[in-house]
């Protein structure tokens, strides 16, 4: 088995739990909302944890929170990662960047891609909080006008599924680089979200939509195309990667397996012992939680053709419903129910032959990508 540490690409550190929104539908229960705090890695260790990250060859950081611009030493964190030749992504709501922080951001030479989040367009329903749909595209077009890079994210839900395309449309008139709708992963604050049984389906089939409508498509005519799309879902399916591929640290300096839960990261911190020895401790963990998985799944997904593939799909998902029953969002099943569904539409089903015949061109090259939420269908490029 290969070395775990020699697999790392990306890092996603958060610097805070403070945040300046009190969003409804946050994955994360620890976000200080009204000036609260709580423990936050120093720059002493972060600088020890990014020549780490170097060393073992991660390509990107991602500096996340709560809101990191609530970090009054941000861009001297930023100044210390310069240092080591690593880029840096920056996850913000945006609410606080202005242009004087947009520029300054820019003068670093390390911030190379800004992520901002929008969910409903215009008014939020009542009684709930999102981001500002007007102010995060109004703060796309200054990025993007100061020469960064700009990634939408939408958090998909029950009750904004019918504005995906719309919200695409928006982020590619303002300059977005690419779009990223991801389902809702009802933990933290958003656990209380009730979510349908066809909800993962229903996602995929409003992103194979949204794709129809951006992507430039070669119509198919084949009666062997169905066929082959139903059978393409298997290529998706990959075990969790968390720990070890991709790096979550939380801003008290935990390692987590996943950065949607505290699943691994018990007792883990990089500040106690090298970011090596914790990724081997993490990756342990993962094996030992996945098999629990496919345990306590039952027949359905033990005896899948897929088990040892999968391995028990997301730990995240499994995790967020008390770790118990089987797989909600078997990627596999999710995908034949949402192309069943577009059988009579040749356009949709050729944007699904192009999604398959992309990423079966990226695996002759790399590793399945690390993570349910990072496969392709999730992200349009503008």
């Amino acid at each position: 088995m290969s070395d775990p540490c020699s697999m790392i690409e990306t890092a996603a550190i958060s610097l805070t739990n403070r945040c300046n929104l009190s969003c409804s539908h946050c994955g994360s229960s620890d976000i200080y909302s009204g000036g609260g705090s709580g423990p936050e890695i120093d720059r002493t260790a972060l600088r020890k944890l990014f020549i780490q990250l170097r060393e073992l060859g991660a390509s990107t950081v991602i500096l996340s929170g709560g809101e990191p611009l609530l970090r009054k030493d941000l861009f001297s964190i930023i100044g210390d990662l310069g240092k080591t030749g690593l880029p840096c992504a920056l996850a913000t709501n945006g609410t606080l960047l202005t242009r004087r922080i947009i520029g300054r951001l820019k003068a670093t030479g390390v911030v190379t891609f800004v992520r901002l989040s929008v969910e409903f367009p215009g008014k939020t329903p009542a009684g709930s909080s999102f981001h500002d749909a007007d102010r995060v595209f109004r703060t796309l077009r200054e990025v993007v006008d100061c020469g960064i890079a700009v990634g939408i994210n939408m958090t998909l839900l029950p009750g904004n599924l019918h504005h995906t395309a719309e919200l695409a449309g928006k982020s590619r008139e303002a300059g977005a680089s690419f779009f990223r709708a991801v389902p809702v992963l009802p933990v933290g604050r958003s656990a209380g979200i009730r979510l349908p049984r066809p909800f993962f389906s229903n996602c995929i089939a409003a992103m194979l939509s949204v794709k129809a409508e951006f992507t430039r498509v070669n119509i198919l005519d084949s009666d062997s195309t169905e066929n082959r799309l139903l059978q393409a879902g298997d290529r998706f399916v990959g075990a969790c990667f968390g720990g070890s591929r991709v790096l979550s640290i939380t801003a008290d300096g935990r390692a987590h397996i996943c950065a949607m839960t505290d699943l691994g990261g018990s007792g883990v911190y990089v500040t106690e012992r090298p970011v090596r020895d914790c990724i081997r401790i993490l990756t342990r963990r993962r094996a030992y939680l996945q098999r629990k998985i496919l345990m306590s799944y039952g027949s359905a997904c033990r005896d899948c053709r897929m088990a040892d593939t999968c391995r028990g799909g997301c730990l995240a998902e499994w995790a967020a419903r008390g770790g118990s029953g089987g797989q909600p969002c078997c990627y596999r099943k999710c995908w034949r129910e949402a192309i069943g569904r577009f059988r009579d539409d040749k356009r949709i089903m050729s944007v699904a032959a192009g999604v398959v015949d992309g990423y079966e061109k990226y695996l002759l090259f790399n590793l399945p990508v690390p993570c349910l939420r990072a496969l392709p269908i999730w992200t349009v490029e503008l």
